[in-house]
């Protein structure tokens, strides 16, 4: 597939200082090609195929919203440089940032604007009402979406947007109170954001896009500046569907000669062809419909103003998606979607069997899992295989031999751990898909030939209410959108038989998904639209079999969304900023996790005693228990019958009526949701007090411990509830005599499998002995190579000292847990030991030593000759230095890549078979076969990307502390720490001179600087003022 063209920029992070005199961080980020870029090199001049730095435009990362506010009219000065804010994407919006430019490109800019909106922009210059975020952010912003620019110029047939309607009670909130609306009446915009294309039109993407002859896509993501082009592109042969339909001329249709000729929304007779693309007001962002609607513009307005030496872009189709060749059979799911059905606990084992075998499998050494874990996959037609990663190839290339090096079991265990923690936290695979949804194609087609000048009207198409068509043999599926605001979205989803859908859509994979013009589906699912969303669906009977209906089957629905207006001054360019800057933030990830807890409790199953689900929550009913009280329920509490042990009717039944007790919260959550996410354009921000009730109400769930991306403090988790998750999570965390859980044995192993050296590994470079070499020059080698492995080892060891981990109490006078004397013990009765450094630390000293060690690799790699680097590393592996042949692996692979490939010829690589004796892993049988080595380069590509780094890299861990300036001295290199007996903390400079004293024992992340005292911190950025220093440390050796 064709290369997304792809550029470097600065991003830079703004400091609490202020602009003109602050402190600011600067990185390197990529930036894809997209409409903008393309326009702007124009502009500028500039041949985008020769360009690889951007550097007129930098990406600013703002602190909090109010920084954002204060700043935003306010230069930011980089190097010799003046940069201005632009704009932020809704995207960006999210996550604090926004886009500046060069002064000197201001007008540039500007009068890019103006073309791209064919003077649109222009004319809103002091108008009341404009609404920023949505008719200027967010058209401004389709147009930085990262996309593939073509050649193809489609021609527009744009149709009029209309509704349909659906009679349907619902849920929802009226004046603060949660009712029942009986009959009420929704209006769903017909195809939100999709259209369709010709056949032939998506046989010229597949060349534009270099995808191989036998790949015709079913649909695209499309991005375009003419009329501000947004949305989904469905194939389907149109003409040859009127030709088959066709029995007279209509007001929108009529046939001349062998031409079809379509009426647009303007009343332009349209000329249908291959090249014509069938959209809508929905996706044509900026146009005009209505002469009320006089600052948009008309496809005649567009064609009249847009400059032609500019038509190469502005007309041109951008592609931001592609539909798959081969769709996946198998996804891994979520918690979001597990902590709304009601599973029992032999349901959940089953769900997860086979992400748990393929696992073990990777922990007990099976070959077959371990090449699928590391994906060792190949096509049985290629008679070479690629190999691009180190372990991979070593292991591929003898596995029987170089499996028994004990590290490469540590290691395997160590790139295990995150798969078995995401398990343990509803990770796993299950065989489902996502698909993209379009709304009534066919639907689409009929409205082209016949159709009214209603607003409101029924749409004529085959499906009907409930009814969805996919290419696929599923007949039912259990269906959802990420993310999952609440039980009720994930419902069961029926694919009908349709003749026509079968007849005109029988090309496509099964990952797309017709919806039908008659319900409220998509509604339900948060709002979506088909403007390429998506939705995950399984036909694991289990799942389907475990969705929790809403109350009475009725839905809820918010009516409280597009109430507010904003922007009542006058458009100008300090309006738009602020609007732009004003809604920035976002909290529906944080609504998302409320949601999850309010969903944990639901799902809590205690034990079953009198018919009755009795759990640690509702038997003491808000009250606190004493010591003694708890001992005695527990007690009480392993001698009944546990209720996830029931059948799943019966535990089905049970969840779903504790979700329906707690059910106004999570919808309250829901209805936040959409208006923190509505807010940019509506004014209106949600009820945030009511988020922080719900939090103090609702604790984490315990599986939340092994979220990889989430940083949970582990005192803060729900240790009472007794969900399937939650137990799921706490039984794989058991080791006993009976029962050893597969978090447990991930421990054992990454214990017991330890840096031990082994001769296998070095019989490997025996080899090297025949070499003729020089005596002196190995003997220099060697030393350096043994200096840099002993520094290294050092590090290692300080990095990961452990210490033995305290009880916290929760102190309510202080609403903060606080450590006691009393050691933390596990289920064993022996006390907990974590390291002495958080994860940034460790972070931080990591990369510190790798740097160190991969610079003296690259001199290595320069001075000597790779024989005299062999012989100089098989004689170090002699001394049998714990750790040192990992240390050869990791940063001199050139040369173990050397030996492998003198006595390896070939390697082994997993081939789908269908012999009966092959190995069956996530519904795919699978052989080992041997095949020959491609050219492979790893070992100098890891040189290249050592030799990439000019530093030690930022990574957004970094740490900041100050001190006091008792001594004036120039800080340069590295400063250290040093404890006083009166637990002060006194800072040195690398000459020795003391300096001051640190003002706190923490660092602004919560760093423990004691821990830190007599290493090296290694200097950033330092910062004097009269009495202090604040210095910002980028590495940490000792």
């Amino acid at each position: 597939m064709k290369k997304l063209r792809r550029f470097e920029m600065t991003e830079v992070t703004v400091k609490n200082d202020g602009f003109g005199k602050f402190g600011f961080e600067a990185k390197e980020i990529i930036i894809n090609e997209n409409p903008f870029l393309h326009m702007m090199f124009k502009g500028l001049n500039l041949n985008i195929d020769e360009v690889e730095r951007i550097d007129w435009m930098v990406k600013v990362q703002f602190n909090n919203k109010q920084e954002a506010l204060k700043l935003k009219d306010a230069p930011l000065t980089l190097g010799e440089s003046r940069y201005y804010y632009y704009l932020s994407s809704p995207s960006d919006m999210k996550n604090l940032k926004a886009l500046y430019v060069r002064e000197d490109i201001v007008g540039i800019v500007k009068q890019y604007e103006s073309i791209v909106s064919c003077g649109f922009l222009d004319g809103l210059e002091g108008q009341v009402g404009v609404n920023v975020n949505k008719d200027v952010t967010a058209r401004l912003s389709l147009f930085l979406s990262s996309s593939y620019h073509t050649t193809i110029k489609p021609n527009y047939l744009v149709l009029p947007e209309v509704e349909y309607k659906t009679i349907q009670s619902i849920r929802t909130f009226e004046n603060g109170e949660f009712v029942v609306e009986n009959d009420f009446e929704h209006n769903s915009v017909f195809a939100d954001g999709c259209g369709v294309c010709s056949r032939e039109f998506m046989r010229r993407v597949s060349k534009e896009l270099n995808l191989g002859d036998k790949h015709e896509p079913c649909f695209i993501g499309v991005r375009s500046i003419k009329l501000a082009l947004k949305g989904l592109l469905v194939s389907i042969d149109f003409i040859e569907y009127f030709k088959n339909t066709y029995k007279c001329d209509t007001d929108t249709l009529k046939l001349v000669g062998d031409t079809f000729y379509a009426k647009d929304v303007w009343g332009n007779w349209i000329k249908i062809d291959e090249n014509t693309i069938i959209v809508n007001p929905s996706m044509c962002k900026w146009a005009r419909v209505k002469e009320s609607e006089d600052l948009k513009i008309t496809l005649k307005d567009y064609e009249a103003k847009r400059p032609s030496q500019l038509a190469d872009i502005m007309d041109a189709l951008f592609i931001t998606k592609v539909s798959k060749k081969e769709p996946a059979e198998y996804k891994r799911t979520s918690y979001q979607l597990l902590c709304q059905l009601g599973l029992n606990a032999q349901d959940y084992n089953e769900l997860t069997k086979e992400t748990y075998e393929r696992l073990s499998g990777v922990l007990k050494g099976d070959k077959n899992y371990i090449y699928h874990f590391l994906g060792a996959i190949d096509s049985d037609n290629e008679e070479e295989v690629e190999i691009a990663d180190r372990l991979c190839l070593l292991l591929r290339a003898d596995f029987d031999r170089f499996y028994k090096l004990p590290w490469v079991k540590r290691t395997l265990a160590n790139m295990v751990e995150r798969s078995v923690k995401e398990l343990c936290s509803g990770k796993f695979w299950v065989k489902g898909d996502f698909k993209t949804i379009v709304n009534a194609p066919l639907g689409i087609l009929n409205f082209v030939m016949n159709r009214t000048d209603e607003k409101v009207q029924e749409i004529n198409d085959s499906l009907k209410v409930n009814e969805f068509w996919c290419n696929t043999q599923d007949k039912q599926v259990l269906a959802c959108r990420f993310p999952i605001a609440s039980f009720s979205e994930v419902g069961a989803m029926n694919f009908v038989e349709d003749d026509l859908y079968n007849k005109y859509c029988g090309h496509w994979t099964k990952e797309l998904c017709v919806f039908n013009a008659k319900d409220i589906r998509a509604k339900i699912l948060s709002g979506a639209d088909f403007d390429t969303d998506t939705i995950f669906t399984t036909s694991n009977k289990l799942m389907i079999d475990a969705i929790i209906p809403p109350q009475d089957n009725i839905h809820f629905i918010s009516t409280n969304l597009d109430k507010g207006t904003i922007n009542e001054a006058p458009y100008n360019w300090n309006t738009r900023t602020f609007a732009n800057t004003a809604y920035m933030g976002n909290i529906i990830g944080e609504v998302a996790i409320i949601n999850s807890c309010i969903s944990n409790v639901a799902q809590d199953l205690g034990v079953y005693v009198d018919d009755k689900n009795i759990t640690y929550k509702n038997h003491f009913n808000g009250t606190i228990p004493t010591d003694e009280q708890k001992k005695e329920f527990w007690s009480w509490f392993s001698q009944q019958e546990r209720t996830m042990n029931l059948p799943r009717e019966v535990v089905k039944d049970i969840i779903s009526n504790q979700f329906y007790e707690v059910q106004e919260a999570i919808y309250k959550t829901v209805e936040i949701s959409q208006i923190a996410i509505d807010a940019p354009k509506t004014g209106i921000l949600p009820n945030l007090e009511y988020i922080k009730t719900l939090k103090k109400n609702y604790k984490k769930p315990y599986y939340f411990k092994f979220l990889p991306e989430k940083d949970i403090n582990g005192f803060t988790l729900n240790r009472t509830g007794e969900s399937v998750l939650e137990s799921y999570a706490k039984w794989n965390g058991v080791s006993n005599e009976t029962w050893k859980g597969i978090l447990a044995r991930v421990e054992y192993y990454k214990s017991n499998s330890s840096w031990r050296n082994s001769d296998i590994f070095k019989e490997l470079f025996k080899i090297a002995n025949t070499y003729d070499i020089d005596e002196a020059v190995v003997t220099e080698v060697q030393s350096i190579l043994e200096e840099s492995f002993n520094s290294y080892n050092t590090q290692r060891r300080f990095r990961d000292k452990p210490y033995i981990v305290m009880v916290q109490e929760y102190r309510e006078e202080l609403d903060e847990y606080i450590e006691t004397d009393k050691p933390m013990l596990d289920a064993s009765g022996k006390p907990v030991r974590a390291l002495v450094h958080g994860d940034e630390v460790r972070a931080l000293m990591t990369k510190t030593m790798c740097y160190r060690a991969e610079r003296v690799a690259i001199e290595v790699a320069n001075k000597f000759t790779g024989e005299e680097v062999c012989v100089a590393l098989f004689r170090m592996m002699n001394k049998n230095t714990e750790g040192l042949q990992r240390f050869i692996f990791d940063f001199y692979f050139k040369y173990v890549q050397a030996m492998l490939s003198i006595e390896y010829p070939e390697y082994e690589a997993l081939v789908e078979t269908y012999n009966e004796e092959g190995v069956e892993i996530l519904g795919v049988k699978y052989e080992v076969s041997k095949k020959k080595l491609k050219e492979a380069n790893i070992g100098d590509k890891e040189l290249k990307r050592f030799e990439s780094k000019k530093d030690i890299q930022s990574q957004n861990i970094e740490f900041k502390f100050g001190f006091s300036k008792d001594a004036v001295v120039n800080l340069q290199d590295y400063i250290t720490l040093k404890v006083a007996d009166n637990a002060d903390i006194f800072v040195f400079a690398s000459t020795g001179e003391i300096v001051g004293k640190v003002y706190v024992s923490g660092a602004n992340n919560g760093v423990n600087l004691y821990a830190l005292a007599g290493a090296k911190l290694i200097l950033d950025e330092v910062k004097e003022t009269a009495k202090s220093y604040n210095v910002k440390i980028k590495g940490i050796e000792v």
